[in-house]
């Protein structure tokens, strides 16, 4: 419990800080882009928990690329698998939103919930296929 407790205050902390922008940089997936460069870039692969070099092909792609393994680090300190952690968490408003959160206390599984639009934790996907991504299943 003290460990669920100490993860959600360490996100909030984060969040504050570095903006809930950068959490959510974090948690895109790396993209190599169309073009056909092969610039060495940085990205945080949240399943391993640690910033990677790949080659950037040098346009398109998402927020989550970084010139060096330090600016990637600093914009991505957690360790996404202690968001896996985190129980479920609709958050204290209304809407009905589908979502997925792995598991950790029970079928150590992505599972759907019904998101409240608001607020709750950070363990909360989109698809089941992010949920499984970011927990390294």
């Amino acid at each position: 419990m003290l460990s669920v407790i100490s993860t959600t205050l360490l996100i909030g902390c984060i969040q504050l800080a570095y903006g809930q922008d950068s959490v959510d940089i974090c948690l895109l997936d790396m993209q190599v882009g169309p073009c056909e460069a092969l610039i060495p870039q940085y990205y945080y692969n949240a399943g391993s928990g640690q910033c990677e070099q790949f080659f950037y092909g040098g346009c398109e792609g998402n927020e989550n690329i970084f010139n060096t393994v330090e600016e990637c680090e600093s914009t991505c300190p957690i360790i996404y698998i202690e968001l896996c952690m985190l129980p479920p968490d609709k958050g204290p408003c209304d809407a009905a939103i589908p979502m997925y959160f792995f598991d950790a206390a029970g079928s150590k599984q992505c599972e759907q919930f019904i998101y409240g639009g608001c607020l709750g934790n950070e363990n909360r996907f989109s698809t089941h296929a992010e949920c499984e991504r970011v927990c390294n299943l």
